[in-house]
Formats: C-alpha cells, sequence, structure tokens
C-alpha cells in the first residue's frame, strides 16, 4: 500500500539520491580546483578537466570492489551500492571525456584528442587498479581475499 510506497521512495532518496548529490558536488568541486584554481587541466587540452574526478572515483571503486564482500557483511548490499554505483558513478564522468576527445578530433586537433582518449583510459585502469590493491593493505586480516602464498622450493607456506 502506501506505507511501502513511502518506504521504498525514502530508501530510493537515503541510498540512491543523496550520495549521487554528493557525488556530482564533489566532481564540481574537483573540476574547479584543477581547472580554475590550480589551473592543470582545460576542456581545450588532452589533460581534460574530469581528470581528476575520474581518477579519484575509479580509485574509490578500485578500493570499494576490493572490499565489497566485506563492506556487505558489515553494513547491507544497500551500502555498497550507495557508495560504488550512486556516488561513485556521479563522481566519475566518462562520457564527458569521452565527448570532449571527440570534438578534438572533429576539430582536427588529433594529438590531444587520441592522447585525451589514451591519458583518460590508462588513468582509469590505473587508479582503479592502485584503489583495488591499497584495500589489500587494509583487508589484510581477512585472509579469505589474500592472495595464494607463492611456493617456495615447490612447498606451500602455509
Amino acid at each position: 500500500g502506501v506505507e511501502y510506497e513511502l518506504l521504498v521512495l525514502i530508501r530510493l532518496l537515503v541510498h540512491v539520491v543523496w550520495p549521487s548529490v554528493l557525488g556530482s558536488l564533489v566532481r564540481s568541486g574537483l573540476e574547479t580546483l584543477f581547472s580554475d584554481v590550480a589551473r592543470v587541466t582545460s576542456s581545450t587540452s588532452a589533460l581534460f578537466v574530469d581528470m581528476p574526478p575520474n581518477a579519484v572515483g575509479c580509485f574509490f571503486i578500485g578500493f570499494l570492489a576490493r572490499l565489497k564482500p566485506r563492506i556487505e557483511s558489515i553494513h547491507s548490499v544497500d551500502a555498497y551500492h550507495s557508495l560504488s554505483t550512486a556516488m561513485l558513478g556521479s563522481l566519475t564522468t566518462f562520457a564527458s571525456w569521452n565527448i570532449q576527445a571527440i570534438e578534438m578530433l572533429a576539430e582536427n586537433d588529433w594529438v590531444d584528442g587520441i592522447f585525451a582518449l589514451i591519458l583518460g583510459t590508462y588513468v582509469a585502469i590505473m587508479s582503479y587498479s592502485i584503489g583495488w590493491d591499497l584495500a589489500f593493505v587494509f583487508d589484510v586480516s581477512n585472509t579469505t581475499h589474500a592472495p595464494p602464498p607463492l611456493p617456495v622450493s615447490g612447498k606451500q607456506i602455509p
């Protein structure tokens, strides 16, 4: 009935809407910091405005992906999806930098356009990988996600 629909609406607000808004605000803050304040990124160069938010978002997506079973066992599936999908999905903006790179290519700025595509992809993958690896440091007590021991002299280390 009406009570159930109200509970679903509240759950959506808490677990999807507010984390998405927070992710968008963090993205806007990082874009302003790196483009207007620090003047590191630009909408006309391969170091595109969305690169810092993408790097930060991918880092935390990798970090959370590694810790997903632990987060879901301590909190809930909703908590994991609120952080990873809603908040970090709003923080990362892959469509924006792809459009920027395509605009560069369309304007015959081939070097910057291709470099933006390569650099953007590389930064995203490396940020994810660093987040994934760093999460291992925080998850060492949970042996279910630890890599298997390396063989030494043909014997497994216990």
